[in-house]
C-alpha cells in the first residue's frame, strides 16, 4: 500500500526489535507427507518459524528529533508518548525493554516469517520402511535399534537431572539437561521441559535470566489461563522458591525471604536471616497493588510468619522470646498473658506450647 509513494521517491524509516522466536516441530516437509491435504496441492513453501516482537515504519520527512536514539519511543528514555507516528506498526517498540510479562505483552507480534521450500518424493526413511528385506531396510532397523538405545540413555539423563533438582545442585542438573539435549534433540528441555530447566538456571544463581525463561514457558503453556500480571507474579513465586546468590533484585530477595519463613527453611539461623532481609528491604519494595500479598503479608505479618519458622526449625525458645519481644498487632489483641500465649499456641500451629 505504501509503493505509489516509494516509487514517488519518498523515503522511509523502521525499527524492530525481536523478542522470541517460535520455530516448527519438523526441520523438512516432503510433497508425500502432503498427499492427504488436497488445499496444500500447490504450496511450494512451508512456514518454518517467525520471529515475534514489534516494528513501526514512518515516513523520514515526518520523523521528529529522536527519543533515546529512537525515532519511536524504543530503548533507553524511550516515550512513546514523545516518538513519531508511525505509518505502519505492529505491537509498541517502547515496551520491548521491558522486564516482566505485562510490559512485555505488546511486544510479541509475529513480525517476520522463516519458509523453507517442500522437498519434493519422500523421506528416506518412509522408503525404507516400505522395501522388501533388503539392506536399506536392514539399515532402518539398525536406526530403530540405536534410536531407542538413546531415548533410554536420555531418559536416564532426563531423570538424574530431577533429582539433581531436586537436591538443589542446579548446576549438575544443567549439565545433565544439555546432555539429554544431545541424545534427544527432539524433545529439547528448553522446550519440553523449560520449566525444570528455569529453575535450575535460578539454582546456579542466574536469577533474571531463569526467571525470563519461566515466563516465557508460562506465557507459551498457560497464555489462555493467566494474564500478563498474574503471570509475573507465578515467576517471582518460583523465584523466591530456586533463585539464590548475589544478582537478585530486592523484591526478589524480599520474596524469597518471605517464601523461606513459609516453612522453606528448617533452622534457627535461616529464619532469623529472612526474619532481617524483611526489615532491610521494607522500606524499598513496595506493592505493586493492591493484591501485591507476597510484599503485603510478610510486611504486616513478620513477627507471626518468623515464630511459625522458628516454631517449624524445632527452636520454641527463641519463637517464644521473638513473640514477646516484637508483638504483632494484626495477629491477635495482646490485652492479657492468656491471650498472648493463646496467640503464640496458634502461630506456631500448637507445635510450641507454652
Amino acid at each position: 500500500s505504501l509503493g505509489g509513494r516509494v516509487e514517488g521517491g519518498e523515503k522511509f524509516h523502521m525499527e524492530y526489535f525481536v523478542s522470541g522466536t517460535r520455530s516448527s516441530t519438523r526441520d523438512v516437509i516432503y510433497r508425500a507427507d502432503l498427499k492427504k491435504v488436497p488445499s496444500c496441492k500447490d504450496a511450494t513453501h512451508f512456514v518454518y518459524g517467525y520471529n515475534l516482537g514489534a516494528f513501526a515504519l514512518g515516513a523520514q520527512s515526518n520523523l521528529k528529533g529522536s527519543v533515546g536514539g529512537s525515532a519511536f519511543g524504543f530503548g533507553a528514555g524511550g516515550d512513546r508518548s514523545h516518538s513519531s507516528k508511525a505509518d505502519k506498526q505492529g505491537g509498541v517498540l517502547a515496551s520491548c525493554r521491558g522486564e516482566s510479562a505485562k510490559e512485555m505483552d505488546t511486544c510479541k507480534v509475529p513480525i517476520r516469517l522463516t519458509l523453507r521450500e517442500i522437498a519434493e518424493g519422500e523421506s528416506a526413511d518412509a522408503q525404507e520402511a516400505v522395501a522388501p528385506e533388503t539392506p536399506e531396510a536392514l539399515n532402518l532397523a539398525g536406526k530403530l535399534q540405536a534410536g531407542s538405545e538413546r531415548a533410554q540413555q536420555a531418559s536416564a539423563l532426563l531423570q538424574s537431572a530431577m533429582s539433581k533438582f531436586q537436591a538443589r545442585d542446579g548446576t549438575g542438573c544443567l549439565a545433565d539437561l544439555d546432555k539429554h539435549d544431545k541424545l534427544d534433540p527432539k524433545n529439547l528441555s528448553t522446550n519440553v521441559y523449560a520449566n525444570t530447566r528455569a529453575y535450575c538456571v535460578m539454582l546456579t544463581g542466574q536469577c533474571a535470566p531463569g526467571k525470563n525463561m519461566m515466563r516465557k514457558y508460562y506465557q507459551k503453556t498457560l497464555a489462555g489461563q493467566l494474564d500478563a500480571g498474574q503471570i509475573d507474579g507465578a515467576v517471582e513465586r518460583d523465584a523466591g522458591r530456586y533463585c539464590q546468590g548475589g544478582a537478585m533484585t530486592p523484591r526478589d530477595q524480599f520474596i524469597k525471604a518471605g517464601t523461606d519463613l513459609r516453612r522453606s527453611v528448617t533452622d534457627t539461623a535461616s529464619c532469623m536471616k529472612a526474619n532481617q532481609t524483611i526489615k532491610r528491604l521494607k522500606s524499598v519494595v513496595t506493592p505493586n497493588d493492591i493484591y501485591d500479598n507476597d510484599v503485603k503479608y510478610p510486611q504486616e505479618h513478620l513477627t507471626h510468619m518468623t515464630v511459625g519458622c522458628l516454631a517449624h526449625a524445632g527452636d520454641c525458645d527463641a519463637a517464644w522470646k521473638l513473640w514477646q519481644a516484637e508483638p504483632d498487632p494484626s495477629a491477635f489483641p495482646r490485652q492479657s498473658d492468656v491471650a498472648m500465649r493463646a496467640g503464640f499456641r496458634g502461630a506456631t500451629l500448637a507445635k510450641c506450647p507454652r
